[in-house]
């Protein structure tokens, strides 16, 4: 996922292998975010794994988010769950600019298109410009996420994505 020091790390699923992507994090100097659905186990990654912030999912758990990366969504999401309907609404956590991990592998399904709908639509891009490829090459075969071709809309997308990147830059450098 290249976790680096200071990004705001989402990890979804405080299991096995989301306790491991703590780990991960942590010792990449992330900023570290845990959602899940088991209180007991959010209390366990804050007292023992020294978590940053945690989150009980809920109906306001984009609200949440905000409230804890100050009004941004997270750098990186690490999905942990290894279920579908978490992966595909993992998509709109991310921040514009950000990175989605899945953890574990999940069966593959026909809503790639219906994902990446959900993922263009938070970005403000056309649906033609984002590419659901997984990683798992030995389940589903070699692919990358790069468009070579960009649809006529792509330019005022990235326009407006880089508009939306200087102004925080401008923000946070008290300009």
């Amino acid at each position: 996922s290249g976790v680096t020091k200071g990004e705001n790390c989402l990890i979804i699923g405080a299991g096995p292998i989301g306790l491991a992507a703590i780990v991960f994090a942590k010792l990449a100097g992330a900023r570290v975010i845990v959602l899940d659905m088991a209180a007991h186990r959010l209390e366990f990654c804050r007292n023992s794994m020294g978590v940053d912030e945690t989150i009980v999912l809920s109906d306001q758990l984009e609200a949440d988010l905000r409230r804890v990366t100050n009004g941004d969504l997270p750098d990186v999401v690490i999905d942990a769950t290894g279920s579908n309907l978490s992966m595909s609404n993992a998509f709109g956590y991310v921040a514009p600019t950000g990175r989605l991990v899945r953890g574990r592998p999940a069966q593959a399904d026909e809503n790639g298109p219906g994902y990446a709908q959900v993922c263009a639509e938070g970005r403000g891009a056309p649906t033609s410009d984002v590419r659901v490829v997984p990683a798992d090459t030995d389940r589903f075969g070699v692919g990358h996420g790069y468009d070579t071709s960009p649809s006529p809309g792509a330019p005022a997308a990235i326009a407006r994505a880089t508009a939306k990147i200087r102004d925080k830059a401008q923000l946070l450098a008290g300009m």
